[in-house]
């Protein structure tokens, strides 16, 4: 044992400040008393109620003393007869007192003053001492743990003064959070009127046009109830006299109030529409002639303004973002009907714009007499070729899975959304030379009719594939044919008594 006279122990009554005894507390076998606070001195301390001692080889020194830690200056309820360890721990020696909670306060038994930490030789003492009924001992909290460093207050979020609060334990953290005592906490300052700058994109509280984040300020709703947050709104610093009621569109679109065409950060965004519009006011005069919105279908080349081309028009309402059509009529150039609801027409196209997924479409009219009569003469001496082949032989067409496996399709008519109507060929597959899963080397077979038209695609390597049309010609040989060829032969074909 060291003696260090900077640092005398505390001797009786001095170790621990007596509570207020409850009468109850002599029939409960209970004494209420403050734990010894931290002396300004002490680089660290620690108190803890002991109520058994490890003896295992896995638990030494402090380790083997088996309790509750007690928060230093706090008020507890302490089981009389308890055995309580203080330790602190000065520059250079360790002061360590094992005491006895007596009737009204904490009674000194023994004292150390150590230069190495807590060994066996203080554990075995104490645990000898210890009394037959240590392990049904119990210390329950009666005041709040005081904070002891400045924080702000988890409830309230105002600045709590170290030592002028407490800490409790808050879902989410995993140590204890500083707080103001139960009921002292301030009332929280009346909400500011204005908040600038604004963070969020709304329509204007004043005018109702649309302001963009970090434009204007937020203005405050209606005063708040205690229990509820203060409510803001987006407001224009000055309103503006040409505003918008949405967000700018980013791309092209269609107004939902004329059918015309939006170019980018020229209209704005209907949110609750969810649609575009022109400006307030600025919707161009409609059309003098009906037009109608044609979508380029699949391999087809791209749509020009200004061209004179043969275009599929859909009638079906109700498609997302683009204007319904209104019906052609049969009067217009190059009509014809491919569906109930699909039609066809050479005409002049006014304007192009693309959709979100990329397709593009067009705003077209029906073209002139003097405007249609080259692509009709031209159709025409196509379809004037596309005769029907006089012989019934039989033509043969195969192609190698390399990969990718191939497949063939007889094309029966027009699809708005496929492009074709395609009705697919089951194929004689020849294993002989293919790999055991099949994924290399297996040749599909097809046998095709004469006067039918066909689509295939197949592989020419791993990374590349090609797509043809396919007819049988009077001699039953298979023979590419153009896609303008194609179309002929759709067309021609419909009028042949064999279909």
């Amino acid at each position: 044992m060291h003696e260090n006279p900077d640092h005398p122990p505390p001797r009786g009554g001095v170790l621990a400040r007596p509570a207020h005894r409850p009468a109850a507390a002599e029939a409960t076998g209970t004494t209420y008393l403050v734990v010894p606070s931290r002396p300004e001195a002490a680089v660290k301390s620690w108190r803890k109620l002991v109520t058994a001692v490890s003896t295992g080889p896995e638990r030494k020194g402090a380790f083997a003393l088996e309790g509750k830690f007690l928060e230093p200056g706090v008020a507890y309820a302490v089981s009389t007869g308890a055995v309580v360890v203080t330790v602190d721990q000065y520059p250079g020696h360790r002061q360590v007192v094992m005491a006895r909670v007596g009737a009204a306060e904490l009674e000194t038994e023994k004292e150390w003053s150590l230069k190495a930490p807590l060994g066996k030789r203080v554990t075995d003492f104490i645990g000898r001492r210890l009394p037959a009924g240590a392990a049904d001992h119990r210390a329950q909290q009666v005041d709040a743990v005081p904070n002891r460093f400045a924080d702000r207050c988890v409830l309230c979020r105002n600045p709590v003064a170290a030592g002028a609060g407490r800490v409790i334990p808050v879902s989410g953290y995993r140590s204890k959070r500083p707080a103001h005592h139960a009921g002292a906490c301030p009332p929280p300052p009346p909400p500011p009127e204005v908040l600038t700058p604004n963070r969020r994109s709304e329509p204007c509280l004043l005018c109702g046009m649309w302001v963009y984040a970090e434009d204007g300020v937020a203005r405050l709703l209606t005063s708040p109830d205690a229990d509820s947050r203060p409510r803001y709104r987006a407001a224009h610093t000055e309103c503006p006299a040409d505003g918008m009621p949405g967000p700018e569109n980013r791309r092209t679109g269609w107004c939902g109030q004329c059918s015309q065409p939006v170019p980018p950060a020229t209209g704005y965004w209907d949110i609750d529409k969810e649609e575009v519009r022109h400006r307030p006011g600025r919707c161009p005069e409609p059309e003098p002639e009906p037009v109608w919105w044609a979508r380029r279908p699949k391999g087809e080349p791209p749509l020009e303004a200004g061209e004179v081309r043969r275009v599929q028009v859909d009638l079906r309402p109700g498609r997302a973002a683009v204007p319904d059509n209104l019906p052609v009529p049969v009067t217009a150039a190059g009509f014809r009907m491919l569906s109930p609801t699909y039609v066809e027409l050479v005409g002049r196209v006014l304007e192009c714009t693309e959709d979100r997924g990329g397709r593009q479409w067009a705003r077209v009219r029906a073209a002139s007499g003097a405007e249609a009569v080259e692509v009709l003469a031209a159709e025409g001496a196509r379809e004037a070729e596309a005769e029907p082949a006089a012989s019934l032989l039989r033509g043969s067409f195969s192609a190698e899975v390399i990969t990718f496996t191939p497949w063939l399709a007889e094309i029966t008519g027009r699809s708005p959304r496929y492009g074709w109507v395609r009705k697919f060929q089951p194929a004689h597959v020849d294993y002989t030379r293919s790999n055991r899963k099949g994924t290399r080397g297996a040749v599909h077979h097809w046998s095709l009719k004469p006067n039918r038209l066909y689509e295939t695609e197949y592989p020419l390597s791993r990374r590349e594939r090609v797509r043809k049309y396919l007819m049988v010609d009077a001699q039953g040989d298979v023979r590419e044919i153009s896609r303008d060829e194609a179309l002929a032969w759709l067309n021609a074909g419909a009028t042949w008594p064999a279909h």
